[in-house]
């Protein structure tokens, strides 16, 4: 509970003793205490939404095949239209099931949102809308659609087929059917709908996906640049528990240690040398540029080994910490 109760107040002074406190615990213990850094819950809410918006985009995937079989069975136009019906429940029921994980990556943004202490942030407002601005007219249907399908009814879907050069299939809804259905839309749905007579589903959902992307990397810069003091707090303390499993790994595994092939930069550029350039008061571009440059300075090396240097060096430059280094315990001795 200490070590928990020192994370909640991020601290990160004592860097020796923290080290050896993490040493003393178990997994179950340290992914307790891991819950009281309170950058933990922000990290797990983007991990949901990565999750989330895998399955959004399978949905979307499912419900672009349903509306194939639609065509399909139109195409095979058989006397029973019991292959048509089945695709067309199968559709609406794919809407449904994506309308619903939208419906939950609004509710985790807005989690973000009230973490982040912005619900009342009009800079947030216009930041979000900026970056979403292809998709906030789609997105801002899907949601009230949402509603629409839970609490009224599902709409008519028609099967729409464009012949201009090349064959275009469209899932359409009317959009007068939903607008005077007598469901309360809000505003500028309304508006959206008066200005579309016509909606193609799969176009929707495909700017849906494509905003939502947009949402989850713009609440993640937003998260770590609101809570900057809380998120390298949290980095210190994975890291420090990173560090003490590795080295008790080697303990167990010698191997891990020492059998590891040398990466390039190691044989081309002295390792005080690097070190230096890390921990000088260089930007990060600039010690990338000056890192990159130098060992190519004769203009010698091929190209694929200055790709593999580059790479090594950008996550090298990725992992420039000003974290000091502390003394290495198990079991807190």
């Amino acid at each position: 509970m200490a070590l928990a109760e020192y994370m909640s107040h991020l601290g990160t002074e004592d860097t020796e003793g923290f080290s050896q406190a993490v040493s003393t615990l178990s997994d179950e213990a340290w992914k307790f205490a891991l819950q009281f850094s309170p950058y933990q819950k922000i990290e797990t809410i983007l991990d949901n939404l990565e999750g989330l918006f895998d399955a959004l985009r399978e949905e979307f995937i499912n419900l672009s095949s349903y509306h194939s079989g639609m065509s399909a069975a139109l195409d095979i136009q058989a006397d029973s239209n019991t292959s048509y019906e089945r695709e067309y429940k199968k559709t609406a029921s794919s809407l449904i099931t994506f309308s619903a994980l939208y419906a939950t990556y609004v509710d985790l943004c807005f989690r973000i949102r009230d973490l982040c202490k912005l619900k009342n942030s009009k800079p947030y407002s216009r930041a979000i809308q900026k970056a979403i601005k292809d998709f906030s007219e789609p997105m801002g249907f899907m949601k009230d659609l949402r509603n629409f399908l839970l609490h009224y009814s599902i709409p008519k879907f028609s099967h729409s087929v464009q012949l201009d050069g090349a064959k275009r299939e469209y899932l359409l809804i009317n959009s007068a059917d939903i607008a005077c259905s007598g469901f309360k839309w809000k505003a500028d749905t309304r508006n959206y709908l008066y200005r579309n007579k016509k909606i193609d589903v799969i176009s929707l959902c495909e700017k849906v996906v494509k905003g939502v992307r947009r949402s989850i990397d713009f609440h993640r810069k937003v998260s770590e640049r609101v809570l900057k003091k809380e998120k390298n707090a949290h980095d210190f303390y994975k890291y420090q528990r990173k560090r003490h499993e590795f080295f008790s790994q080697s303990v167990t595994d010698f191997g891990a240690l020492i059998k590891r092939p040398t990466p390039l930069h190691r044989r081309l550029l002295e390792a005080e040398f690097v070190a230096n350039v890390l921990n000088s008061s260089l930007t990060d571009e600039e010690a990338s540029d000056l890192l990159k440059n130098y060992p190519n300075r004769f203009k010698i090396l091929p190209q694929p080994v200055l790709a593999e240097l580059n790479l090594e060096l950008e996550n090298l430059i990725k992992s420039r910490k000003l974290i000091p280094d502390s003394g290495m315990y198990f079991s807190g001795k």
